[in-house]
């Protein structure tokens, strides 16, 4: 079972909406979710 596939990609400056996401989707999924985060570094 691979579980769901989640994509998100992100800077700094939305590090908490992410985490925000994060957190409501493991709190109302019972399934095995599988994030991929990919962080972008801004200069």
């Amino acid at each position: 079972m691979a579980g769901i596939p989640i994509f998100l990609s992100s800077d700094n400056n939305y590090a908490p909406f992410v985490a925000i996401t994060i957190a409501s989707i493991c709190d109302n999924t019972k399934s095995f979710c599988n994030l991929n985060l990919f962080w972008i570094r801004r200069s």
